[in-house]
């Protein structure tokens, strides 16, 4: 990503090429299904580890508050430490903030794809990412996305997701809700960022312009 070249400029003078993340040819072959967004809405976090940098305190907080007005509203969490009885469940139960939060661990990524396409939004509370498969998986199983508007999130989902500070509660709560209560922008959301990770994270396209590179690199 541009955010993670940026980045490590800060210690080279080398001329650093961008290439993102391609999307395998399984995912890429996916289609979306007709499906409508109700009040049984289905939230997904993804995240690797309990840490401060993954902002899952603020998630689940928002999540609470969004939940009384939506209370048929689900939140379910995937991966390291976040399984039954894990680090994040114990402090959810702790503060109470684990009404209709659903702790489901670490399961294989292929695995999960499998029932990616079953959540209606995906929540990413990290607050920093410097690329983010999970928005190029989401976008291609035809999942909306609410992210940080720091990091790689915003060159990666552009107009393909809601982009808000991630660590204000009231704002993660307003993009739950103006997803939940435009169901047209939803709908929208959902196929044209299909339509966008489709097209630019190509598996196909990714290995031309990594042969394009190659080249100019042996021959220049």
């Amino acid at each position: 990503s541009k955010y993670a070249r940026l980045q490590t400029k800060k210690y080279t003078n080398t001329r650093i090429s961008i290439i993102p993340n391609p999307l395998r040819k399984d995912l890429i072959n996916s289609k979306i299904k007709n499906k409508e967004i109700n009040k049984k809405m289905k939230i997904v976090m993804i995240n690797n580890g309990f840490d401060r940098r993954k902002n899952l305190k603020t998630a689940l907080k928002a999540f609470k508050e969004f939940n009384k007005n939506f209370p048929y509203s689900t939140l379910c969490l995937f991966g390291n430490a976040m399984e039954q009885e894990g680090p994040c469940y114990k402090w959810a139960k702790k503060n109470n903030l684990d009404n209709n939060v659903y702790f489901y661990g670490l399961v294989y990524q292929t695995d999960l794809m499998k029932v990616l396409h079953k959540y209606d939004i995906l929540l990413h509370a990290a607050l920093e990412e410097t690329f983010g498969n999970i928005f190029l998986e989401a976008m291609i199983k035809g999942v909306p996305i609410i992210a940080g508007r720091l990091g790689a999130a915003p060159e990666i989902i552009k107009n393909n997701g809601l982009l808000v500070d991630i660590t204000n509660i009231e704002q993660i709560i307003n993009g739950l809700k103006k997803y939940s209560q435009n169901p047209i922008l939803w709908k929208k959301i959902r196929k044209n960022s299909h339509i966008h990770a489709k097209l630019k994270y190509n598996y196909k396209t990714i290995a031309k312009k990594y042969l394009y590179l190659y080249k100019k690199t042996l021959y220049n």
